[in-house]
């Protein structure tokens, strides 16, 4: 690729980032008309949202549950948007584009991310005094108010230029400022190093800083940042960087009237879900009849990032029909703090009724620009896209429950309301562990425990072909390892329930200090003849009491409530009222299939069958408990159905 001349101008940057002076912040002197605690009067204009009582409204539960705060007085949400689209002594280089992205981002973090101050500096506003203040002065400020529990995002957008350093005519990479009128000078330039050293000093204020450039090479941003930490991790502290290209590339618009492409798509897909396949509906409710309805979502940065990188390679395909050398520079991302970002931001999410890709489908539908216009190209303004609306809430049961106010924290139910189910993100469950089978091989049981550190292990007794060979071998080292351990039972329909209760105390010794006893319930269906004729012979009827009978055997026997462990439809087919004696186990996988009828809450959810655990495998199955800490505690004492009580 041929590499860009060091004065060439004619890219866009947007920059969503945070910064903070090595000192500590200065009391503040000053309150602008709206609240906001500027140092002077002169800053107030540029507040375009400023919420001055944030405690009389209710958190966001997503919010609530990441950062573990109690109410909304805790945290912060704050926005620093820099949109430059005039440049007046750069003749043909004004941005129209740039404007668009500073419209949009506003409402895109008022209306649908729900943030508490939104500050915005545009062309002659955005001087290096101005940015300065809001970098090194406010920002460090307003972490110290909030205990370093805030969220921030800045956005800069307007013209990159692109850095030399051959020892001879060095030119450092820079954002280009609306006065400019040299792209070679050194006035009027905010240098994308020292923006990148600003925001280093702002991620240890915050809990979460997210920096998004969309620039002509505005991969120059990064800095030293180590690698490591997960992007995705939303309950983790950190800070990282997402540019819309690499440090030598340009980036480009391809329709002026939707700003830019890299936060088109950006806005488009996380106000519709499609960002995050995964986590769109990572908060669902489920009503008495096993139905969805309500589901909220998240967008991650690592999600967003994979995102932006399949849209590219998607609009290159469909552009490149008709221009076979049209191109996109990859989006980059990396960790911009010192030190390891163990976490990454996150954005509010709710999925719509579209299909996914379609925001960029978009730019290959006819009647789309056909040549791509690069981020400083003169081109004449039109109406601002508008931000996606959230789709309309269905009738009757579902708008009721909408309006409800989900718990925060670990839960499964509403409080008094034990027919609605509630399903958050598995890392809002702190408590977690695993079941392991035969089907699980031999376990390196050092490593397992040192590198995933689980709170409990199921371990299987016997299964529809007898006894587990691998069961001793799960129950003696998770007792030297110290792990809670359970045992489990493949429910056998050519048993009798007091046959069945002896060959598990044959298997599974008495031990007070073991997590309830588990039976699982599989429907023999495309699974075994023999089961299936077993089942045929005694009746579905006789099949459901059965079960309860052995359940109840299982408590006089241990002393403690067992749980009834399988998926949806097991659990819809074999049980109905009469079970809520007992705990559940839900097996359930993926968002489309979070569903669970009845009055019993889930007490444990077995949400993945695929994760790679090391010193197990690639397929291994993982645990969540519903609850907290004291709820646990309730739980491996196995008095009572413990999530059933917590909201009955």
């Amino acid at each position: 690729m041929k590499r860009p001349s060091p004065l060439r101008l004619g890219c866009i940057a947007v920059s969503l980032t945070a910064t903070a002076l090595g000192a500590e912040p200065e009391p503040y002197s000053g309150t602008c008309a709206n609240g906001a605690p500027a140092h002077e009067a002169k800053y107030c204009p540029y507040f375009e949202h400023f919420n001055a009582a944030p405690g009389k409204q209710q958190l966001d539960v997503r919010i609530r549950d990441a950062l573990r705060v109690s109410d909304s007085a805790a945290t912060r949400a704050i926005g620093l948007v820099i949109a430059i689209d005039s440049y007046p002594n750069m003749p043909n280089s004004d941005l129209p584009a740039a404007k668009v992205d500073g419209d949009r981002l506003v409402r895109f973090l008022v209306e649908t991310q729900k943030f508490d101050e939104v500050i915005v500096l545009r062309n002659k506003d955005a001087t290096p005094e101005n940015i300065n203040y809001f970098l090194y002065k406010y920002l460090p400020n307003r972490a110290a108010d909030f205990n370093k529990m805030a969220r921030l995002l800045i956005a800069y957008s307007g013209h990159g230029r692109y850095g030399t350093q051959d020892g001879q005519t060095d030119v450092p990479a820079a954002f280009v400022l609306s006065p400019a009128k040299d792209p070679g000078g050194s006035e009027h330039m905010y240098r994308m190093q020292e923006f990148a050293s600003a925001v280093e000093a702002l991620a240890t204020r915050y809990f979460h800083v997210l920096t998004l450039v969309n620039a002509c090479y505005g991969g120059n941003f990064f800095t030293n940042g180590k690698a490591g930490g997960n992007p995705d991790t939303f309950v983790k502290r950190g800070s990282y960087a997402l540019t819309a290209g690499s440090s030598d590339d340009f980036v480009l618009s391809l329709d002026p009237s939707r700003g830019s492409l890299f936060f088109d798509l950006i806005i488009e897909g996380v106000s519709n879900g499609e960002a995050d396949p995964l986590y769109w509906e990572a908060y669902s409710v489920v009503g008495d009849d096993g139905e969805k309805v309500q589901q909220q979502g998240l967008t991650r940065t690592l999600a967003l990032t994979t995102y932006l990188s399949s849209s590219y390679a998607r609009i290159t395909r469909l552009k490149s029909k008709a221009n076979p050398g049209f191109s996109l520079s990859a989006p980059w991302i990396g960790p911009a703090q010192a030190g390891t970002a163990l976490g990454g931001f996150f954005f509010l999410s709710d999925r719509g009724a579209r299909g996914v890709m379609t925001a960029a489908n978009a730019y290959g539908a006819p009647g789309s620009p056909s040549t791509p216009a690069k981020f400083g190209t003169p081109e004449s303004s039109t109406a601002v896209a508008a931000v996606p609306t959230e789709p309309a809430t269905p009738a009757g049961q579902a708008q009721a429950i909408e309006r409800m106010t989900l718990p925060p924290g670990p839960v499964s139910s509403i409080p008094g309301r034990p027919d609605i189910k509630i399903f958050k993100p598995p890392d809002i469950y702190p408590i977690k562990g695993f079941d392991l089978s035969s089907a699980d091989g031999r376990i390196d049981w050092q490593t397992f425990s040192q590198a995933n550190s689980p709170r409990f292990i199921y371990a299987r007794a016997a299964g529809w072909a007898g006894p587990d060979p691998t069961f001793k071998d799960r129950w003696s080292n998770a007792k030297a390892l110290k792990m809670d351990r359970g045992a489990y039972l493949k429910y056998d329909f050519c048993l009798s329930p007091s046959d069945q209760m002896k060959r598990i105390a044959g298997i599974v010794s008495m031990d007070p200090d073991s997590l309830p006893f588990a039976i699982e319930i599989v429907h023999p269906k495309g699974e075994s003849k023999k089961q299936l004729d077993c089942l045929n012979a005694i009746g579905m009827d006789k099949a459901k009491t059965d079960i309860l009978d052995l359940a109840s055997r299982v408590r006089g026997h241990y002393e403690k409530t067992p749980l009834l462990y399988g998926n949806r439809h097991n659990l819809s087919t074999f049980l109905d009222d009469r079970s809520n004696e007992f705990m559940i186990w839900l097996g359930s996988y993926g968002a489309t299939g979070i569903k669970l009828s009845g009055r019993n809450p889930w007490t444990l959810w077995q949400y993945s069958g695929t994760l790679n655990i090391k010193g197990v495998g690639t397929k291994t199955t993982g645990e969540v408990f519903f609850g907290t800490e004291a709820q646990y505690r309730l739980f491996k004492d196995g008095q009572d159905n413990v999530a059933l009580k917590a909201v009955d």
